[in-house]
């Protein structure tokens, strides 16, 4: 891309406008580049810590073409917005439900737009929040807000369903089933290796043994997990200080004192299933209770991770690959196994990470061997 600056005109004008406008700028699509289009790039510089000149050079040119640091801006901006917007229900009026049922419409559904959250936004909300790996409660507080407002995530959502069959239910038409497109990429990786000071290859062992090249993400679009019935138990007990015992008739397969019965665990789609059913005991006790993506973080390590709730943990594992390996970073450099990385020392980072019997599954020397593998590549 050329050099582009106040009074220039011509296709590149109309490239910057496109992809400031997906980064959520409010702009025309002219090829002019106006006093208007200096003050939205001055915008973008200072919000990205570039040089604030309103001069579109290399470096201006590749942070706007940077999908990774589009995607966080956009998900982080959707996160700030939905902390102040007010939870909304069945029977709730008003801006905020007009401003709900407007969001509602970008993402594709057919809704009216009165102000009334009647039985047709109820469904609406609540077919949002299934497609979309959401508590299905019809309430839309911080974390279906966080969703809505995400412009990265509509746009991935729009750009991944464009062109596929679609169903309609109830007046509401959505995608026959979103799938998560923010894969991890290799800036992902060498962002976080950076951040930790660590060999490339030595982030992708570890990503490699923990998720065997599979994706962070079901067909569905919703972030892998695993529900541990045990570790509920316990959270009962310790926050809520509720006796687990008068819970557990008709929810056996969530709720055991020990992790003895592998078999309730099901696997995929499946463990949402369990995880649901706890969130309808308790919400935060169950997200703590699951692994969460790519390197299967349980929910409960949400401050190592950086997080100011398991709520927003959760969020940023919905969000892409690249969000679950930088809270995986995180955790990393909170707990200082870093350093066993950093000293390709494999048996005591299985032995932090993995637990005390990581030698029965030859965890160590699976990392071992696909450092190898990878410092050859």
């Amino acid at each position: 891309m050329e050099l582009v600056q106040l009074n220039s005109r011509g296709n590149d004008v109309v490239n910057l406008k496109q992809l400031l406008k997906k980064w959520g700028y409010q702009i025309d699509l002219t090829d002019t580049f106006d006093g208007g289009t200096d003050q939205t790039v001055r915008n973008f510089q200072r919000d990205n810590g570039l040089t604030v000149d309103g001069k579109v050079g290399n470096n201006t040119w590749r942070v706007l073409q940077d999908d990774n640091a589009r995607r966080a801006y956009l998900t982080q901006k959707a996160q700030t917005e939905a902390a102040k917007m007010e939870t909304v229900r069945m029977g709730s009026t008003g801006l905020t439900v007009f401003r709900l049922q407007q969001y509602l419409s970008r993402w594709g559904y057919k809704i009216g737009n009165d102000g009334k959250f009647g039985s047709e936004t109820d469904t609406i909300v609540r077919q949002f929040q299934q497609s979309h790996g959401l508590q299905v409660d019809g309430q839309v507080g911080r974390n279906t807000w966080g969703v809505l407002l995400n412009d990265y995530a509509r746009q991935a959502s729009q750009t991944a369903s464009a062109g596929s069959a679609t169903t309609s239910t109830g007046g509401a038409t959505a995608s026959a089933g979103m799938v998560n497109t923010a894969k991890l990429t290799e800036a992902d990786i060498q962002r976080c290796a950076a951040m930790l000071d660590v060999e490339v290859a030595a982030i992708k062992a570890v990503k490699y043994v923990e998720s065997g090249g599979r994706s962070g993400y079901l067909s569905s679009g919703r972030p892998v997990i695993r529900f541990e019935g045990h570790w509920f138990w316990k959270f009962l007990e310790t926050d809520r200080h509720w006796n687990p015992q008068n819970f557990v008739k008709g929810n056996e397969d969530i709720l055991y004192r020990y992790d003895k019965n592998q078999t309730q665990h099901k696997g995929g789609e499946g463990e949402y299933v369990r995880l649901e059913k706890a969130q309808a005991i308790y919400e935060e006790g169950a997200l703590k209770s699951a692994s969460w993506g790519l390197f299967q973080i349980m929910g409960f390590n949400y401050v190592e991770c950086g997080c100011a709730s398991v709520k927003e943990f959760v969020a940023r594992m919905r969000a892409s690959e690249g969000e679950q390996l930088m809270l995986f970073g995180k955790f990393l450099k909170k707990k200082g196994l870093d350093k066993f990385l950093r000293a390709h020392n494999w048996a005591e980072f299985a032995r932090h990470y993995n637990g005390e019997r990581y030698a029965d599954n030859k965890y160590d020397t699976k990392l071992r061997d696909a450092y190898n593998s990878y410092k050859k590549a």
